[in-house]
C-alpha cells in the first residue's frame, strides 16, 4: 500500500507510550508527540521523555481532562508552563530550553512561517 504522509508530520495526541511506540509511529509519518499532564503520573512516560528526540516534543494540556497535581480549578493552557517544568526536570535541562524547543517544533508542525521549516 502506498501511503502519502503529511508534509510536516502528524501528532500523537496525549502520548503515553514507550520508545518502541515512538519508533513504530515515526515509521508511518508521525513526527511529533504531545506531552501533557500524564508526565506527572506515569513513570514509563517519564523514562520515554528522557530519551525522546528534541525535535519530536510538543506540549499539550488535554484541557480540561488531565489535571496536573495541586491544580485548583480546571486545566487550561496555563498548565503548559508546569508541564514544561516537569519535562525539563525529567530531561535534566531548563524550562526555558523546553519552551524554546517545543515552540520551534510547534511552529514547524503548524507551518507558521516562524520556524525553520
Amino acid at each position: 500500500m502506498d501511503y502519502s504522509y503529511p508534509k510536516f508530520g502528524a501528532v500523537y495526541h496525549c502520548f503515553c507510550g514507550d520508545v518502541e511506540t515512538i519508533k513504530r509511529y515515526c515509521d508511518v509519518g508521525v513526527k511529533y508527540f504531545g506531552i501533557g499532564g500524564k508526565i506527572f503520573y506515569e513513570n514509563e512516560l517519564k523514562e520515554t521523555v528522557r530519551f525522546m528526540p528534541e525535535d519530536s516534543l510538543v506540549l499539550e494540556t488535554d484541557a480540561p481532562y488531565i489535571r496536573i497535581p495541586d491544580m485548583k480549578g480546571p486545566n487550561t493552557s496555563l498548565s503548559l508552563w508546569d508541564i514544561a517544568e516537569r519535562i525539563a526536570l525529567v530531561r535534566g535541562t531548563t524550562t526555558e530550553k523546553i519552551i524554546e524547543l517545543t515552540t520551534r517544533n510547534a511552529e514547524r508542525l503548524f507551518d507558521t512561517g516562524y520556524g525553520d521549516v
